[in-house]
């Protein structure tokens, strides 16, 4: 969740759960049962504040800069 602070997220309903940027949550996985074909509903719940207005989902995981 680079980029938003601390939160939780939502995908069709569902929730997938917390992120802080400060962990231990930084990173969250959709169960690909959740994803319908078509149109996906996300929703990102912020309670600080965020440096960005979208998300990138990825079929990867993306190492951040102190794992490298």
């Amino acid at each position: 969740m680079s980029g938003f602070t601390k939160g939780c997220v939502f995908i069709n309903g569902f929730n997938l759960g917390r992120y802080w940027n400060i962990g231990p949550t930084l990173d969250l996985y959709i169960p690909a049962p959740l994803i319908k074909k078509g149109k996906n509903e996300i929703v990102v719940f912020e309670t600080e504040r965020f440096e960005r207005d979208y998300i990138t989902a990825n079929d990867y995981r993306v190492k951040r800069e102190e794992e490298k």
